[in-house]
Formats: structure tokens, C-alpha cells, sequence
């Protein structure tokens, strides 16, 4: 068993994290295969929920013969019934030829008991244009497949354009990767929210732009809710997303400037359930590397409030998995040694127990690993 340390940093206000989540914990399987690259078959933007059951869930995107983004694809997902220890057949949730999948979002109602599964398809020899010259006329919009029995079966696709929101912002799920949640706590308790891709006519009209969807409604119709200050433009991009110990949204972003010094993963914050962001700005304990980031919230055993960890890597080439801690519901973060040697895309998922799950990127060639660790000394 290795031992990482979690390394203490200054809070913004001054302080310091709690000591008794700055001590060592214990990492004791890193590097576990879950989706193997190979022949022509390339893995990428993993998504990893842990249902109320505890039935583990890793979906991912799966490519055809090129590594590209624009690549032939298909949603494909894995269940694990003992911690991820073990993995059952890959199941395909949505493949059609000639087309591209990008997958997004695994979210577990619990009022229906239903799962969720979300993407974006389209024609593969349209690429990146399909979102200007097809998407964005259309008005946004996504796919989704359900599945009420842990997800052993999933339905057919449905179709979804979410409504605008006040302020006119458009839009759809599937930003990529990582999961959704479902509100527990205030007036939107139930209210199941979505990383986005959203756009504004006049305002912002490319495909790449940070926000948020949500239902009220277990899925059946969505609305577009917070979108990134316009003032960032490109600089908002890739999504993820949790609830605090105050039921507020928490988001946090990949930060595409490349200009920026120092470079810092950006965030917001909302009081309404996702509807609108009141708090918008980066994180100074976060150091951004161009890449997509695993967000979970989770209350250790006896304690009461929540803690926040997020996965990305720790070099800029998308090597070294670290996982960073959050007890003030992500005001300010500290960070563990190395999870594993390697890590591109990731997300992360907590089960029963408390043991974390972080489902990564080995490499872009290589296909996609889990760590399994813990907060507490020894192993889970």
C-alpha cells in the first residue's frame, strides 16, 4: 500500500484546512484496467457513478479506428457489483455508423430510481462544424437513454432541446465527461442538474462554451440554467459539477486561456438551483493544465459536513493523477501526492464505504484505469 500526504495550503481567507483532513491516506490499487485500448479501439472521457445501490457504472467514449475527436464512435458502459474490483461485460448504449458519440453525464434519479446517460451525436465527417452550422440553428439539444434496473438494460434515445433561459442562453448536456446530480437539499431538492455546452446568439455562438441544464421533471423536459460570465468567451470550458453542504450548485471549469498567468481553473457558484450563477471567478489553489477534472461531494463516516475532492492531472502533458480536497465547500482545496503515474480526463465517485473511485485516462492510446483509495489511514 502506498502512502500519500495531502499538502496543506493557505485558505483564501487566511487559515489553514483542517488538520484532520490533512492527514496521510492510504492508496492500495492504482493503475486496475477497465477499458482497454487496442486494434483500431480507442477509450476516452470517462464517466463513473456509484448508485444508491452501490452498483458501480463507467461509461466512456469508445473510437473507431483513430484517436481524433472526430472519430467514429459509440457511448459504451461497464457495471461493477463489488466496488469496481470487477467488471461486467461492455454494453453499447448508442452507436450508429458514420457517426460521432460524445458522451456526457451518468446521473441517478433516486426519487424514480432511473439512471440517465447523455450525449451528442452526430454525422462524424461534419466534425467541430456540425455544432455551428447544425446544432446551434437547431436551437441546441441532446440524447439521452434511461435505464430502471441498475443498468443492466437501457431504452431506446430520446431526444431533448432544453428551453433558454432568461437571459437567452441555449444549449445541451454532454460536456464531454464526469457525472451529474441530483439537488438533495433546499427548495430544488429532486432538481437532477447537467454539465452543458451552451451559446447565445449575438453573444457567444461557438460550440464550446461552459453552463448548466436541470429538470424538475425526473428527466423528461430541461432548461438551460447558468451559463460562464460572457466576459470569458473561449476561456470557459469543459464542466463539472457538485452540491455543498449549503445545497448551493458548485462548477468548476477547465480554463482554455493559454495566455493567462498564473493559469487557474475557473468556478461558480449558484443559489438557485443552477438556475443562475450569483459568484464567478478562479480558483487560486487550482492550477489549470487544459484538461477536464472528476468533482464529487461526500461526508466521511461521523463527520458532518460534506468534503469536495476533484481529479485532474498534475502536469501539464496529462501525467500524474492527484486528487485535490476541499472542506469548505470548495473555497479553498489542498491537494494529495500522486495518485498514479499517469492521468489524463478523469472522474471520480465515492462508494458506500467511503472508498473514492477515480476513473482516468492511462493515456489517449492506452484506454482508461481506476484507483481505488481512501481518506483513512489503511486500506477500505
Amino acid at each position: 500500500m502506498r502512502i500519500l500526504t495531502l499538502l496543506t495550503v493557505p485558505l483564501l481567507a487566511g487559515g489553514m484546512i483542517a488538520a484532520a483532513h490533512a492527514a496521510a491516506i492510504g492508496v492500495h490499487q492504482a493503475d486496475l484496467p477497465v477499458f482497454e485500448s487496442g486494434d483500431g479501439t480507442y477509450y476516452r472521457l470517462p464517466s463513473i457513478l456509484v448508485t444508491r445501490g452501490g452498483i458501480v457504472l463507467a461509461a466512456c467514449q469508445k473510437r473507431k479506428d483513430s484517436r481524433g475527436d472526430w472519430a467514429e464512435s459509440a457511448l459504451v458502459l461497464k457495471r461493477s457489483t463489488d466496488g469496481g474490483k470487477t467488471w461486467g461485460p461492455e454494453q453499447t448504449l448508442y452507436e450508429r455508423p458514420g457517426h460521432s458519440a460524445f458522451n456526457g453525464n451518468l446521473v441517478e434519479d433516486g426519487h424514480t430510481g432511473e439512471l440517465l446517460a447523455t450525449f451528442i451525436a452526430f454525422p462524424t465527417a461534419a466534425g467541430a462544424a456540425w455544432f455551428t452550422k447544425t446544432w446551434i440553428p437547431a436551437g441546441g439539444g441532446f440524447d439521452l437513454v434511461r435505464s430502471d434496473d441498475d443498468g443492466r438494460t437501457w431504452s431506446r434515445p430520446e431526444h431533448h432541446v432544453p428551453a433558454p433561459n432568461a437571459d437567452g442562453w441555449h444549449g445541451g448536456a454532454a460536456y464531454n465527461n464526469n457525472h451529474g446530480v441530483q439537488l438533495t437539499r433546499g427548495p430544488h431538492a429532486g432538481r437532477l442538474v447537467l454539465a452543458a455546452r451552451v451559446f447565445k446568439k449575438g453573444v457567444y455562438e461557438d460550440r464550446a462554451k461552459g453552463g448548466v441544464i436541470y429538470s424538475d421533471d425526473h428527466g423528461r423536459s430541461w432548461r438551460v440554467g447558468g451559463a460562464g460570465s460572457p466576459a470569458q468567451g473561449r476561456v470557459n470550458g469543459e464542466v463539472t459539477l457538485c452540491e455543498t453542504s449549503a445545497g448551493e450548485l458548485y462548477v468548476n471549469y477547465r480554463n482554455c486561456d493559454r495566455r493567462a498567468s498564473p493559469r487557474r481553473r475557473l468556478y461558480s457558484r449558484s443559489r438557485d438551483g443552477g438556475a443562475s450563477f450569483y459568484q464567478e471567478g478562479a480558483e487560486e489553489d487550482l492550477p489549470a493544465h487544459g484538461c477536464n477534472a472528476g468533482l464529487v461531494s461526500f461526508t466521511p463516516a461521523g463527520a458532518d459536513k460534506p468534503l469536495l475532492l476533484l481529479t485532474y492531472p498534475l502536469e501539464p502533458s496529462r501525467h500524474k493523477l492527484v486528487c485535490y480536497v476541499s472542506s469548505d465547500d470548495g473555497r479553498s482545496w489542498s491537494r494529495t501526492d500522486v495518485i498514479s503515474q499517469h492521468g489524463g480526463y478523469s472522474d471520480v465517485a465515492v462508494l458506500p464505504n467511503g472508498t473514492i473511485l477515480a476513473l482516468y485516462e492511462k493515456s489517449r492510446a492506452e484506454g482508461l484505469c481506476l484507483a481505488r483509495f481512501s481518506l483513512a489511514k489503511g486500506p477500505p
